[in-house]
């Protein structure tokens, strides 16, 4: 039995050539996170081949923030990967074609999902303005989290500012007035 991580030098690691996957948008928030949160989840990769079948993103980040010098107020464990050059890996003993369907897997099977809007919503609440620093996720796609929720909901609507952030619009819950 593999261990479910071990620390490894990512230049023993390879990306899959044919990811369809298109991370670029994603790598500065992804940077973010890591610094903030540090792994929260390994990269996964192919014992066999060491090809990447989920994490090319994190790798992108991780990458990315070697490049700093500026390190303070960063997750310990991000930390101690930058100084060691090492990442955490989850190997898997998967045939090549195994390896790249649990890649379209990982990255497709979420969509399936749903939001619970009203437990969205209350979180959403519970973290108001701090969910930006907390998350990583731009103001505007917030917004977009809640719009299914607010489209049965004719809340009201309040123009919410973050410094260095562009103006936002929020919903307003009707009830409490608490920010959406």
């Amino acid at each position: 039995m593999l261990p479910a991580a071990v620390w490894v030098n990512p230049d023993d690691l390879h990306a899959w050539a044919n990811n369809p996957r298109i991370n670029a948008n994603a790598v500065d928030q992804v940077a973010l996170s890591l610094q903030r949160f540090g792994w929260g989840a390994p990269i996964l990769a192919s014992a066999a081949t060491h090809e990447i079948v989920a994490g090319h993103t994190r790798l992108q980040a991780w990458r990315l923030l070697c490049a700093r010098t500026d390190r303070n107020e960063w997750h310990a464990d991000l930390l101690n990967s930058v100084v060691t050059h090492t990442v955490p890996v989850r190997f898997g003993a998967w045939s090549t074609q195994e390896a790249h369907a649990l890649a379209i897997a990982d990255n497709k099977l979420n969509e399936l999902a749903e939001w619970d809007q009203a437990a969205l919503s209350a979180v959403l609440t519970e973290l108001d303005v701090a969910l930006h620093e907390y998350t990583f996720i731009p103001m505007d796609s917030i917004a977009d989290l809640l719009t299914a929720f607010n489209e049965t909901d004719t809340a009201s609507l309040a123009t919410i500012d973050h410094p260095g952030q562009r103006t936002t619009t929020m919903s307003v819950c009707p009830h409490c007035g608490g920010a959406l």
